[in-house]
């Protein structure tokens, strides 16, 4: 009886992760938006060429702007 609650609790484990997502800091690219998902993590993606393009991308989402750690262009 034992054995079984073991496997009930391994198997509720599994289900319960959730899979990771790749964080995008594309190195091309000097801005990026953070996106906030209700009950989860967040999801960076560096793929914006302006603080406004990104900004008009966040408007009105769970979102942040900011400078992508990475970038390798002029500055």
């Amino acid at each position: 009886m034992r054995m079984l609650a073991y496997i009930a609790l391994a198997g509720a484990t599994i289900l319960a992760v959730d899979p990771a997502t790749a964080q995008r800091h594309d190195p091309r690219f000097p801005y990026c938006i953070e996106r906030f998902r209700s009950g989860r993590s967040s999801y960076v993606d560096c793929r914006f060429t302006s603080l406004g393009q990104c900004r008009m991308t966040a408007s009105g989402l769970r979102a942040r702007c900011f400078r992508n750690p990475f970038f390798r262009g002029s500055r």
